[in-house]
């Protein structure tokens, strides 16, 4: 029980904070994203990414057939 909550929790919340840290607008992500040609899409990737931990965590979504 304990290791299915922490190998479903650990992820989704690092997750959450990589979405969080591109919403911010973090000087260091900005640059490394427009590097990798992306840096018009920090915002929606981070916006995708908070939405993929929320699905990732709710009990109806996290498991696979």
């Amino acid at each position: 029980m304990i290791v299915q909550l922490l190998a479903t929790w650990i992820p989704a919340l690092l997750i959450a904070l990589s979405g969080v840290m591109k919403l911010s607008g973090h000087p260091k992500i900005l640059e490394g994203m427009t590097t990798l040609g992306v840096g018009r899409y920090v915002r929606l990737l981070g916006v995708m990414e908070l939405a993929f931990a929320i699905l990732f965590v709710m009990p109806a979504t996290f498991k696979l057939p």
